[in-house]
């Protein structure tokens, strides 16, 4: 089946209940208006960026965490289930894999280290090298082939000029190394590199100094695994219904756990994601509406790939997609590079970013004005690029 391109829409929906400037709207979308309570919005908000999900990273277990969360709420506001076998989860098929049991032997006893990425192979030896990062790097000669442990924070230029040289590792003190985290892609197993990397914690500098060669010993364990998409369905309530549906959508991830730091993503698009549920409102449909949230858009769209090549109604039916992305971003000077965008911080309580609405069909970018007349929102359209 052909890919479609789904549009990537800024949208209101109803956060227009949050602008102190807004008119209030027509009794027919008074439901819609009251629908948006703080407290609701932290609440989902507040677990979808919070520390159980660790970041939602594709793959990573704090995503299924969300992914779960997200379907007992799709259930809770009366959504249909419209993934595999009768669930929310629309599952596709990755590989995932980590380095286990990494040590460093040669010491008077191992010591334990978390690979950030396991190169083309453990088991490479070298003589210890400790890099003060206020000093000079050491000479070629010493650093070619070498275990480099890093006792500090070492910039860019020399961090580079380490790299160039080749040491068999380089490894990064730190004062707890954490677990090893899974790391997820299409391939299934890590990526060939010249250089191994990771973490050593501080407590274990004294007893590497006692080695004079190091060997790195473990095992990089790799499998398959399956990551969902959220997927529920409201169906049409109005007598004069269709079999149309109109679908809304934001992705579910974000970075997760990278390298044992944790990116929560409340923004991006943990914002998305709370929009989404809280756009189940009770009010009279021709249409029904699938809401969708997606998996690996932060590796490269890949969820929005997997409904779109396995779609729950026949395309020709979805009249519009409307996606929302980091609705509560905040937005101040020049915009990705480009002096010709530029954002005031004034704007950030009154303008919306639409993109795409005017791509496929300038009857969608009509009604999306006509309907919003009431929020006194202002719309830019000069993100086009990331369509």
């Amino acid at each position: 089946m052909t890919r479609f391109a789904l549009a990537l829409c800024l949208f209101p929906v109803l956060a227009a209940a949050q602008y102190d400037g807004a008119i209030p709207p027509p009794v027919a979308r008074r439901k819609g208006w009251e629908a948006v309570k703080e407290a609701e919005a932290r609440r989902l908000l507040g677990y979808l960026a919070g520390p159980e999900t660790e970041g939602r990273g594709t793959g990573q277990p704090g995503f299924q965490k969300a992914a779960d969360f997200m379907a007992a709420e799709f259930k809770r506001i009366g959504l249909k289930p419209m993934g595999d076998g009768g669930t929310y989860f629309q599952s596709a098929p990755f590989n995932r894999w980590r380095a286990e049991g990494v040590t460093l032997v040669g010491a008077t006893q191992p010591v334990p280290i978390v690979l950030t990425q396991p190169g083309d192979t453990l088991g490479k030896s070298g003589p210890l090298v400790v890099i003060d990062p206020d000093s000079q790097l050491p000479n070629e000669a010493k650093l070619k082939g070498a275990i480099a442990v890093i006792d500090g924070q070492l910039d860019g230029k020399k961090l580079r000029a380490l790299r160039e040289i080749g040491p068999a590792a380089v490894l990064t003190v730190v004062d707890e190394i954490g677990e090893p985290v899974w790391r997820v892609s299409k391939t299934g197993t890590p990526r060939p590199t010249r250089i191994i990397t990771g973490r050593i914690a501080r407590r274990s500098l004294p007893t590497l100094r006692t080695a004079t060669l190091l060997t790195i010993k473990g095992e990089v364990k790799s499998e398959k695994t399956m990551v969902p998409n959220v997927i529920g369905y409201l169906p049409p309530t109005a007598e004069k219904a269709t079999d149309e549906v109109v679908g809304i959508g934001a992705h579910l991830d974000h970075l997760g756990n990278v390298n044992g730091v944790v990116y929560p993503g409340a923004d991006d698009d943990g914002s998305g994601c709370t929009a989404l549920v809280l756009t189940a409102v009770p009010a009279p449909r021709r249409r029904g509406v699938l809401f969708m949230a997606f998996h690996g858009e932060e590796m490269g769209l890949f969820g929005s790939a997997h409904y779109a090549d396995n779609p729950k109604f026949p395309h020709p039916k979805m009249i519009a997609e409307i996606q929302m992305d980091m609705v509560g971003r905040d937005s101040d000077g020049v915009q990705n590079g480009d002096p010709s965008r530029v954002d005031k911080a004034e704007e950030n309580r009154d303008t919306i970013r639409l993109v795409g609405s005017k791509r496929i069909s300038t009857e969608l970018d009509e009604i999306i004005l006509r309907q919003n007349r009431h929020t006194m929102f202002r719309f830019k359209y000069d993100a086009e690029d990331v369509y």
